[in-house]
């Protein structure tokens, strides 16, 4: 083997290890980012819909105990899933009032991972599995 040939094979080798790498960094596990000892459940109106890969994200003003609007983060999982688990894109919509239920987020008060959603028809639909 020449080394001109070596070098293709070394560069090819480390820019493989590096997409792996980055691959692995770019998806999150359940118990790194949210905390499935600390339930969270509220009731509000849907701001805005994110219906995207990874996962699929939705945005909620709820009052608190003291009546101040709290601007909640709710991720889901990816839209594949959701769809194998009843939801279709259009299920939530801006200016639905729903109840959401599910886990906070290590990072912040206001971000959570939802396991189910009550949307307004009265059907429960289904994020992640009970933890």
């Amino acid at each position: 083997m020449n080394a001109q040939y070596l070098a293709c094979l070394r560069t090819a080798a480390m820019a493989l290890v590096l997409l792996a790498a980055m691959s692995a960094s770019a998806h999150h596990s359940f118990s790194g980012q949210f905390n499935a000892d600390d339930p969270v459940s509220f009731e509000g109106v849907v701001t805005r819909i994110e219906w995207q890969n990874p996962h699929v994200w939705f945005y909620v003003d709820a009052a608190d105990e003291d009546g101040n609007v709290v601007h909640w983060e709710a991720e889901t999982t990816n839209p594949n899933t959701l769809l194998r688990r009843g939801w279709k894109p259009d299920d939530l919509k801006v200016g639905d009032r729903v109840t959401v239920s599910g886990a906070r987020a290590f990072c912040c008060e206001i971000v959570m991972s939802a396991r189910s959603v009550t949307l307004p028809d009265g059907r429960s639909v289904f994020s992640r599995d009970a933890r």
